[in-house]
């Protein structure tokens, strides 16, 4: 009889699951900021309200994932 660490793999199966809500978040964000970018382009005018908020969108999605990595480092 083969024994298995079921802790083993309830941390393996908790990791597989942080990272695919992580990637889907990930997702959202970059469907997000691809879509504001759209937004600009299509508007057919340079609006600079437009340009900050799409700016603003990327940035606080890169301080999002930072603040992750400094919160929850990959082990």
């Amino acid at each position: 009889m083969v024994h298995v660490d079921q802790s083993a793999n309830q941390d393996k199966t908790r990791d597989a699951l942080t990272r695919g809500w992580r990637t889907f978040l990930q997702s959202v964000a970059a469907v997000a900021i691809v879509a504001a970018g759209q937004a600009v382009v299509d508007s057919g005018s340079t609006d600079l309200k437009q340009l900050g908020v799409a700016g603003g969108t990327a940035a606080l999605a890169a301080v999002l994932s930072w603040l992750h990595n400094v919160v929850a480092p990959k082990k």
